[in-house]
């Protein structure tokens, strides 16, 4: 398949419009432990790590079989006072003192033999998720299993949206057999050449290609990367 080898270049970018902006929150009082904290903490001793939290407060378990008399007494030695339990976790939402810090609490609490683990109040965050309706098809980005194949069978992309969605400032190189430039998710993204005047057939950059608008095709030799193998 040579003509699959053949080198077309096209270049676009990488808009974050797509993607919501979506509320940050930390647990309500009355709420329920989300899955996202309990996995977020800490064996006791451990260090926060960088993500968001509420300063003053932490999340603190105690060994099973721990009396309540013996729990009033250690919130007390260190002036500390319970939000919230959270009953079906046995996890309490817990203020901290005036002047202990939380990366202090952590390390001073988990130190406790009495205590099963403790961790920072780590802010939720819904999950940023492309507004594309079809999304939920796109098991490369996402997979849940929705077409059969395997759960989690995927590149992740929600976690990576989680950290960033992109920037329109970055330019990126794709090698490919082309690419339909005026489909209506790419038309908005797609680079377009700065130093050429579209169609009036002259290579204004003086990089050897007419017209150059949005890329090259090295196969056939043009100045158009539409894509023409069925596969862009």
């Amino acid at each position: 398949m040579l003509r699959v080898a053949c080198l077309i270049l096209f270049l676009f970018l990488i808009s974050s419009s797509a993607f919501s902006a979506l509320q940050v929150a930390t647990v309500p009082p009355g709420g329920k432990l989300s899955k996202d904290q309990k996995t977020h903490a800490k064996a006791k001793g451990g260090e926060p790590s960088a993500e968001e939290f509420k300063e003053g407060e932490i999340l603190l378990k105690f060994k099973k079989g721990v009396a309540s008399g013996r729990k009033d007494k250690f919130h007390k030695k260190h002036g500390s006072k319970i939000i919230k339990e959270f009953r079906s976790d046995k996890v309490e939402w817990v203020k901290l003192k005036k002047g202990l810090s939380v990366e202090e609490a952590v390390s001073l609490y988990g130190a406790d033999p009495d205590v099963e683990y403790v961790a920072p109040n780590y802010r939720r965050r819904a999950r940023l998720l492309s507004s594309d309706p079809r999304f939920n098809e796109l098991w490369g980005m996402h997979n849940t299993g929705q077409t059969g194949g395997t759960a989690d069978a995927d590149i992740d992309a929600p976690a990576a949206w989680d950290i960033a969605t992109g920037d329109d400032g970055v330019v990126l190189a794709i090698i490919d057999t082309g690419i339909d430039y005026n489909h209506q998710d790419l038309a908005g993204n797609v680079w377009t050449n700065p130093g050429e005047i579209a169609g009036n057939g002259v290579d204004d950059d003086g990089n050897g290609y007419v017209d150059d608008v949005h890329g090259i095709d090295t196969c056939n030799g043009d100045s158009d990367p539409m894509d023409d193998a069925g596969h862009g």
